[in-house]
């Protein structure tokens, strides 16, 4: 089925420093705009299946500064932000990333050619970034992010799209050290640091990972969903092959083999 973490249907809506999550369906959307919105300061996320961050619908308008937007994990076609015809983004300082979507904002992969705001959706755009967000925890948004982490001052006055104050999940104004950050919370100077270990993308699922390193997390921590802390996975689309073996070839059938064959997944 499809899932939705927020559906804003009216006019003149607004989300900020929130967290929010698309759900488990096949199709699994963060937020769905009908009409207009300000989203300020959220951690955004598709769900575990196929969906964008943020969905704008038809003829809609978005102002989007210092969100961190995740596509859904299955997302290989759905970018972080999609965008339907006659849309208009206004796109400052967000984290637009995924470990698995080609794509980042409708058909634009290369954040610099986001950054030059595209005229097909763009009103305004500077200072995004794609990157993962080193969380303290990576199944836990809520727990902030590492010192590490390029979201830490990576963000930008809301001003003047908003105004009012803006407390964070934790109590905090943004912004805590007088530099504004990306995501839901603001950096915490008493948050643990630790040194990142290598995080792969794991495309079946089945714990182990391919290609170069794209993420960390802490030593010692569990993988969050679609990556592993290992690269040997010989096959990477097969949740039933991870690593190669020799086969040798034994041909009169009495399980005694003969001399080497190949190596298989």
């Amino acid at each position: 089925g499809q899932t939705y973490g927020i559906v804003a249907g009216g006019p003149d809506f607004q989300l900020l420093a929130s967290v929010v999550d698309g759900g488990q369906g096949a199709v699994s959307t963060g937020v769905r705009i009908n009409e207009s919105a300000r989203l300020v300061n959220n951690v955004i996320r598709g769900g575990d299946g196929q969906g964008s961050g943020v969905l704008l619908w038809l003829n809609s308008s978005l102002v989007l500064i210092n969100n961190t937007i995740r596509a859904g994990l299955m997302s290989a076609g759905n970018p972080a932000v999609t965008y339907s015809t006659n849309g208009e983004i206004t796109l400052l300082h967000n984290n637009l990333w995924s470990p698995t979507a080609t794509k980042l904002l409708g058909v634009y992969n290369d954040i610099d050619a986001i950054n030059a705001c595209p005229e097909d959706v763009c009103t305004t755009a500077a200072g995004n970034i794609s990157a993962y967000p080193y969380w303290v925890d990576p199944t836990d948004p809520l727990a902030g992010v590492q010192a590490h982490s390029p979201l830490r001052n990576a963000g930008t006055p809301p001003s003047p799209w908003y105004t009012g104050a803006l407390t964070d999940l934790a109590g905090y104004d943004h912004p805590l050290d007088g530099v504004w950050d990306i995501g839901a919370l603001a950096w915490d100077a008493g948050a643990p640091v630790c040194a990142p270990g290598a995080l792969y993308v794991d495309e079946d699922g089945d714990g182990f990972g391919a290609g170069a390193p794209v993420a960390g997390v802490c030593e010692g921590d569990e993988a969050p969903a679609g990556f592993a802390t290992t690269a040997s996975d010989c096959d990477d689309e097969a949740i039933d092959a991870w690593a190669q073996t020799t086969v040798w070839v034994d041909v009169d059938g009495d399980v005694i083999a003969a001399r080497p064959g190949q190596a298989q997944a």
